[in-house]
């Protein structure tokens, strides 16, 4: 089922790809993944996405680790465990493809998605220009 509209907080499913800034592993073209809407432009254009891991990258952990949020499958049935949004990485997505080629899963509960857009804001990776244009920028 495809997406008519996305608001910040929606939890989706689709198929990424490097081209998409995936890092696949053992020869994978392509691999299904959640992930979650932290910001929509002004124009609807663009939004920026923030992956759902169902583990840390333990080699870099030291660097990533402060910005992993942890989600639990008590609170979002469609997860089958516990799982990391990634706020220190995040991939900037055409709404019109979000549309084409996801499935709406879910929404974050508030308290959750306070602290995925406060590890975006403080992330060190991210232009300004970027947090600004998203509004992720905390106050």
């Amino acid at each position: 089922m495809s997406v008519d509209s996305i608001c910040v907080g929606d939890i989706l499913k689709a198929e990424f790809t490097e081209e998409d800034g995936l890092h696949l592993k053992d020869g994978a073209t392509s691999r299904t993944k959640y992930f979650v809407v932290a910001g929509i432009d002004e124009e609807y254009i663009e939004c920026v996405d923030v992956l759902i891991n169902s583990q840390i990258n333990e080699m870099k952990f030291w660097k990533i680790g402060p910005y992993q949020h942890l989600i639990t499958s008590e609170d979002y049935s469609f997860l089958h465990h516990d799982s990391y949004i990634d706020g220190y990485r995040p991939l900037i997505m055409s709404v019109e493809d979000i549309k084409n080629r996801s499935e709406i899963c879910g929404h974050l509960k508030d308290n959750d998605l306070t602290e995925v857009l406060q590890h975006l804001s403080d992330s060190p990776v991210i232009p300004n220009y970027i947090k600004i244009k998203f509004k992720l920028k905390s106050s």
